[in-house]
């Protein structure tokens, strides 16, 4: 008798452990089997869109003082590119890259000349440990070619100033000012150099204005409207875009803008005043996906629970069943394009934005705006209200931490790209997180790490996504891949 139960009971714990081991395996092949098809590849293609950019020290768009020449900035495979485009042929001119991994913010010196014979664009240089002090190159192009004429090695901060259509000056390390003069043969020669006080030549040194601009903005009931002037006493004129727009500039009779129009990706895009003709100047896509579905959002105006009007967009799952119920991601930002939604839309998502028309205006309405939104979101029978998702990025992300504490039971989890601020786990009910940052700053590097620990240990499981050589904003379409992979990853298994 004993020796059988000792058999029967041997037999009894290897067919649980089998039974537990099938058990997993049929639940990961369910988990797989309800995986949208190839998101992975999905994620790939959104992420690999070249996204317009803005240099920190320079506007995203600089066209020339005519408009007929323009500077723009673009994602390359490993940092940001600077770009010039001829409008007389239509064609854009790749000039340099910076890497990201060495990205300062620091170009600084963008700016065309009188007349737009030339322009001037200064980057970091490349790192020299036997210089003692860090430099950046100053590059002179030609304004009808974008041909480079000439480079002049300078301090990372010195000063730089058009004279003429033909003459330049910029500081050296004594805060000096060097002269330089085209001469008829086409050659650059430092012609003087003038003292920053006392002999008051410095007058002379006068910056060259920037270019008028009579372009303004506004977000009408989720659509962007331009009021343009062609000139200070001109009658204005309207134009719509149908579409995200992020920055914009007017030059002569062209206003230049970076966003998508509201069924494609991001470019750069000039629109002629006099005609009202639009042109893609850059796109960040050409040809067609392969597995992704671009996902056209649906757009609002509601009251929200301040009494103002707000308007909203919203990208359903790029195949919705009937009677099916999907998570619901949810947030208030710029309406501009991010690859985020559409990569949550074809994760079997739906992506929801109450709109701002800018960065920071708007953003204290961002608890009220948010909640108003979900209240007439929560009403759609294909929305899963026990799988909703708060999305932050950058500064939102504080606002979205007092609003988890404010109602802790009503959400699953939280999105928060490059945050400021995350979530006190004493306060949230929260499940899952998604975080994705940078590593370059070293000590928010480690708060995130210590943070995803304390997560674990009172039951929240943070999905951690740690970009080596990335600052608060991605400048790179490998950067930028990797987290729309990481995104839907995260978005598939929860």
């Amino acid at each position: 008798m004993n020796g059988s139960s000792k058999h029967d009971s041997r037999w009894t714990g290897i067919g649980l452990a089998a039974g537990a081991v099938l058990f997993v395996i049929g639940w990961r092949l369910c988990v797989i089997a309800s995986q949208p098809a190839h998101w992975s590849a999905i994620a790939t293609e959104i992420g690999s869109i070249p996204l317009p950019k803005e240099e920190l020290n320079a506007q995203e768009v600089v066209p020339s003082n005519n408009g007929h020449g323009l500077i723009f900035f673009k994602e390359t495979e490993t940092g940001l590119g600077t770009y010039f485009w001829d409008a007389a042929i239509g064609k854009s001119k790749f000039l340099f890259e910076q890497r990201e991994k060495w990205y300062a913010g620091d170009l600084g010196i963008v700016a065309w000349s009188p007349g737009d014979t030339f322009f001037a664009c200064a980057f970091k240089s490349d790192p020299d440990p036997g210089r003692q002090q860090p430099t950046r190159d100053i590059n002179i192009y030609d304004g009808n070619t974008g041909e480079a004429e000439m480079k002049i090695t300078a301090l990372w901060d010195s000063r730089f100033t058009w004279l003429s259509s033909n003459s330049f000056a910029y500081t050296r390390y004594n805060q000096t000012w060097l002269v330089y003069e085209q001469k008829s043969k086409g050659n650059w020669v430092q012609t003087q150099v003038v003292n920053k006080f006392g002999d008051g030549r410095l007058n002379n040194l006068t910056p060259v204005s920037p270019h008028a601009s009579y372009a303004d903005l506004n977000l009408v009931n989720g659509q962007y409207v331009f009021t343009i002037k062609a000139s200070a006493n001109s009658e204005p004129a309207h134009f719509v875009w149908k579409g995200t727009v992020e920055y914009y500039k007017q030059a002569g009779d062209y206003l230049y803008f970076t966003g998508n129009p509201i069924n494609g990706p991001p470019g750069v895009w000039q629109y002629n005043i006099k005609s009202g003709e639009v042109q893609c100047v850059d796109s960040g896509f050409e040809g067609h996906f392969q597995y992704a579905k671009m996902v056209t959002p649906i757009s609002g105006t509601i009251t929200n629970a301040s009494g103002e009007q707000m308007s909203y967009h919203v990208w359903a799952p790029a195949h919705v069943s009937p009677g099916k119920k999907y998570p619901l991601i949810i947030g208030q930002t710029h309406y501009m394009w991010y690859s985020y939604e559409q990569v949550a839309a074809n994760c079997d998502c739906f992506f929801a934005f109450a709109d701002r028309p800018s960065w920071w205006d708007g953003l204290s309405h961002w608890t009220t705006d948010v909640t108003s939104l979900y209240a007439i979101l929560a009403k759609n029978p294909n929305i899963d209200t026990n799988r909703v998702f708060l999305f932050a990025t950058s500064a939102e992300s504080s606002q979205l931490s007092g609003f988890v504490a404010e109602d802790p039971g009503l959400w699953k989890g939280v999105i928060l790209f490059d945050p400021v601020a995350e979530p006190d786990l004493s306060e949230a009910h929260l499940s899952k997180m998604f975080i994705a940052s940078g590593t370059f700053d070293e000590n928010d590097t480690k708060a995130l790490i210590k943070y995803q620990d304390e997560a674990a240990k009172s039951g929240v499981a943070v999905r951690l996504g740690l970009q080596d050589g990335v600052q608060h904003i991605t400048r790179s379409i490998a950067s930028e891949r990797e987290r729309t992979r990481d995104f839907a990853r995260f978005l598939v298994e929860n």
